[in-house]
């Protein structure tokens, strides 16, 4: 059966080998590219901001989470469930989560309350580099929003953030 060019697991897929091709065609030698991508997990939600909020999978999150949990490459990963609840909870993510709501103004965090807000992505080298995952009414995807330096981008849905990337 041949692939649907819109899945998920295929725009994963496809994001994946360009982000490899890209570390293989233009190495910084100060770097290690190394490519992880950890099997997945079953979950039927995901953690928030709030601890005592999680938020149900949709369709689109379904499909990423059952691609695999966490994927990382070189100093970027996108998070698995279990990852989110403790990065989220860690101490300095929380400093940085608390000061981007305070001094972004119009940022995510600055935006939704933390029962809307699930971190989806984080960059190890920079912390203030992340993508959160904005809940909306319950039977709609997640907006993604990608706060990184003095940009920020808000994404429709993940299939919309998973197209940008190769734009």
């Amino acid at each position: 059966m041949a692939e649907q060019p819109d899945r998920i697991p295929t725009l994963i897929r496809k994001v994946i080998l360009r982000d490899v091709k890209w570390s293989i065609d233009a190495p910084d030698p100060e770097l290690e590219y190394i490519l992880r991508v950890a099997p997945p997990v079953p979950a039927k939600s995901l953690p928030t901001f709030d601890p005592k909020k999680r938020r149900p999978l949709t369709p689109m999150l379904r499909e990423r989470f059952g691609f695999a949990s966490s994927i990382a490459l070189g100093s970027k990963t996108w998070l698995g469930p279990t990852e989110m609840a403790k990065v989220m909870a860690d101490p300095k993510s929380r400093e940085m989560h608390s000061t981007l709501r305070e001094h972004w103004e119009g940022s995510a965090p600055n935006l939704h309350l933390d029962d809307r807000l699930s971190l989806f992505a984080v960059h190890a080298e920079l912390v203030e580099s992340r993508v959160y995952l904005v809940w909306g009414p319950p039977e709609a995807e997640p907006k993604l929003w990608l706060c990184s330096g003095m940009e920020s981008v808000e994404f429709k849905s993940l299939q919309a953030f998973l197209r940008w990337h190769l734009a």
